[in-house]
């Protein structure tokens, strides 16, 4: 094989900074020399000649280097500023395309984008949500007996009079027993309820049972002292004649309606009647009705015609009715 006469060399031309030193060591001048005669710090000059333009101060004092510099060591000013704009434009764009390293450590979070069947998920996770929660409180409720809280009397209370006010509170849908009989509850789950004692130590039992069958009970003692003649009074009880007492009906015939009734000063009921729905009381002195709206709640007082509680659709407190002495 017959080899060529031609030899290939690879020709690299010199960056700004190996011009500088390549002419700077023609002179036979050190870093230190140039720096004395210049007046440019030696840093400053290690820089230019590494093109670490990066460590240099302003642009406009780095032509100023250059300049002096190159009168320095003979070179033409103006190339030598084209070669640094040059080298500087080529660094500039580099470190814009290069990412840095917070870019590449950076998580980035996928776009969240609402569609409707985005949507109709989240609104079927709710919904299930809601159903397991209520599973969760029916199972709840059916392993776990009802709350009975007593209020009064206490237990081993002594008293001397000849009755006693039961109070106390239980889950809203209980049902409430003592001694055997049952006893009003209001929408909130409380009860009062008033009994007549036995001169001596008089046991109340005292029941709450859901609906389910779990049943909680407490068992209280109260002691009665009192005179004979509040005994005799008390085996002897007047009993009003129905002609002295006061009998409302109360009823909302149009409209869902949130009713209070207090009966002789005991809350007996506490919640909404439904449209067409009625509810009876009695009382010895007084019937205390109250409604977030008079104009559609009615009242039937004794034989009369059923009429509204106020002319207005407006909240009304307290509207008494008492039986004719």
């Amino acid at each position: 094989m017959i080899e060529s006469g031609f030899t290939r060399k690879k020709v690299a031309s010199l960056t700004l900074g190996e011009k500088l030193q390549k002419f700077r060591t023609e002179h036979r001048k050190s870093l230190l020399d140039v720096s004395r005669s210049i007046k440019i710090q030696v840093k400053y000059l290690e820089a230019l000649e590494s093109g670490s333009y990066s460590s240099l101060p302003a642009d406009v004092y780095v032509r100023g280097f250059l300049r002096s510099y190159a009168r320095y060591l003979g070179c033409d000013e103006e190339a030598i500023l084209r070669m640094y704009e040059r080298e500087r434009n080529i660094q500039i764009s580099l470190k814009k395309k290069a990412p840095s390293k917070s870019d590449s450590t950076r998580m980035r979070w996928p776009t969240l984008i609402v569609t409707t069947k985005t949507v109709w998920t989240i609104c079927i996770i709710l919904a299930l949500g809601g159903v397991v929660l209520y599973l969760v409180r029916e199972y709840h409720t059916f392993i776990s007996a009802p709350r009975l809280v007593l209020v009064e009397p206490r237990d081993q209370e002594v008293v001397s009079q000849t009755d006693i006010v039961v109070r106390g509170e239980t889950d809203r849908g209980a049902r409430v027993l003592i001694n055997g009989q049952p006893v009003l509850i209001d929408t909130e789950g409380k009860f009062i309820e008033k009994l007549l004692l036995q001169p001596g130590l008089n046991t109340l039992v005292i029941s709450a049972a859901n609906r389910f069958g779990k049943e909680r009970t407490e068992t209280l003692t109260v002691e009665a002292i009192f005179t004979p003649e509040q005994a005799a009074y008390n085996e002897s009880p007047v009993i009003p004649e129905e002609n002295d007492r006061i009998r409302v009906i109360v009823s909302a015939p149009e409209k869902v309606v949130a009713v209070t009734v207090l009966v002789d000063g005991v809350r007996v009921w506490n919640g909404q009647l439904m449209i067409g729905e009625r509810k009876e009381f009695m009382a010895d002195q007084e019937i205390s009705v109250s409604s977030d709206n008079g104009k559609a709640t009615y009242v039937e007082v004794g034989s009369e015609s059923p009429r509204a509680l106020s002319s207005e659709e407006q909240p009304i407190q307290d509207v008494l009715f008492a039986p004719e002495r």
